[in-house]
């Protein structure tokens, strides 16, 4: 190991002086500007004093709106969460209309076939009893339907009136806050 010279030694301390140096006035530069930002915030709070607003109030207001944002939250979740099954369940039953009503059409078509092809086949009784059913059962399918499709519309109707009130009612809350600052 090589004997550090005094020369090279007092470079080094002039080097670490000259950090700490720096590293001193940025830490008194960051105490200043807390300090300022403490004395602005104790103004403010003064003013609101002085204007009869208490910050406790405001804390305590705001604690309760942001409790109730987040109920409205939950029950906007659980609102979501019962529209997607509804939904789903929705396309499931129409699904199963779609098929029903493919079934009952291709049924139908032979049907027509049949009474086309067979010209010599009779019409008893049975298979006019049959068409008679077939009859019903596609007025039933047209019902549930035009059901599904009112049912779906209604939906959707009253979803976009929710939002629009809720919309309505987020606007009219922000303008309220706003002239209450004033």
């Amino acid at each position: 190991a090589l004997p550090i010279s005094v020369g090279s030694q007092q470079q080094n301390l002039l080097e670490e002086n000259l950090k700490l140096k720096e590293s001193l006035l940025q830490e008194e530069t960051a105490h200043l500007a807390a300090r300022e930002e403490l004395q602005s915030f104790k103004e403010r709070l003064q003013a609101w004093q002085e204007r009869g607003l208490d910050p406790e109030k405001f804390v305590a207001e705001h604690a309760k709106l942001k409790a109730e944002r987040d109920a409205e939250i939950l029950k906007i979740e659980g609102f979501l969460a019962q529209k997607e099954t509804l939904v789903a369940e929705s396309q499931m039953l129409r699904q199963e209309l779609d098929k029903q009503r493919m079934l009952l059409a291709s049924i139908r078509q032979e049907l027509e076939n049949l009474t086309n092809d067979g010209a010599s086949l009779e019409l008893n009784a049975e298979t006019l009893a049959f068409r008679g059913c077939l009859e019903s059962i596609e007025n039933k399918l047209k019902s549930e339907l035009q059901r599904s499709e009112s049912w779906e519309k209604n939906y959707v109707q009253k979803q976009a009136e929710k939002q629009r009130r809720s919309n309505y009612v987020k606007r009219g809350r922000g303008h309220m806050e706003r002239s209450e600052e004033h």
